[in-house]
């Protein structure tokens, strides 16, 4: 495992088998997917939320084996590109796309130009919008940050799909609607996911379990930090719920601060 991640973010520049962070350019502040730049355009990069996922696997192992050089790179990655996704594929304040770009999200960036109506072997809306999702999991909480944001990109994914009989890829679109419509979420999984075509990459349990917990728990609280790198603070309504994921046999205590106050939780 270790060999695996200095393929892909290796850390020392001077190995002697690996480039320097493989992929991941510093300047940009995310990865570039191919990055021979021999295109006319450039570098690109399709899916972020993969590059997340890689970021996320790195976080969990070196917590899980106690390497904290490697835990802080793998968070340095997974919060740089991030900002990132926020900025460029999403841009959530609505202050970096052209006016001319139309879309509600970059399925595609370019180091000299952004696509948003196709990714390499499709034009289909759901993959378009959902290439920059996939594999939903504990470490795509990221993607419940902005639910104002969110209910956009998902009306602009109704719009251009002409409705929401799903043919790719609808398992990932509820877990996506769940962050803003939670109910709504619910009501299409409970028609179609007897049915429906689950993602490869994804599970029926998984599905299930991320859609009732957002509905539970609601959104990320950007307002709370706490001193664990495994934590989540979710906010529905007001009410705050503090999460943390203890990886050892011994009790564990996470501080968190929320506007200015502190709360401890064991």
């Amino acid at each position: 495992v270790k060999l695996l991640i200095r393929d892909f973010a290796s850390s020392n520049r001077s190995d002697a088998m690996f480039p320097f962070l493989r992929n991941f350019d510093i300047y940009a502040g995310h990865t570039w997917a191919s990055g021979h730049a021999r295109f006319g355009d450039g570098n690109n990069n399709e899916s972020s939320s993969e590059a997340m996922n890689a970021w996320s696997g790195i976080i969990l192992f070196a917590e899980a084996t106690g390497d904290t050089a490697l835990r802080d790179l793998g968070i340095y990655l997974y919060t740089t590109e991030m900002n990132a996704i926020n900025e460029y594929w999403f841009d959530v304040t609505g202050q970096n796309h052209h006016p001319n770009f139309t879309r509600a999200t970059a399925s595609m960036i370019w180091g000299g130009k952004t696509v948003g109506d196709g990714v390499w072997w499709t034009g289909n809306p759901e993959e378009v919008h959902g290439i920059n999702w996939l594999p939903i999991h504990a470490g795509s909480l990221y993607l419940t940050q902005f639910p104002d944001y969110t209910r956009q990109n998902y009306e602009a994914l109704v719009s251009e799909n002409g409705g929401t009989n799903w043919n790719e890829w609808g398992d990932l679109i509820w877990m996506y609607r769940a962050i803003q419509n939670p109910a709504d979420a619910i009501n299409q999984m409970n028609s179609g996911i007897a049915s429906q075509l689950v993602e490869r990459g994804n599970s029926r349990a998984n599905i299930y379990h991320w859609i009732h917990n957002i509905n539970a728990l609601g959104t990320t609280d950007r307002n709370v930090t706490a001193d664990h790198p495994l934590y989540a603070v979710f906010n529905k309504g007001g009410a705050r719920t503090y999460v943390a994921y203890n990886m050892t046999n011994a009790p564990i205590t996470v501080s968190a601060e929320a506007d200015g106050q502190s709360a401890v939780r064991a």
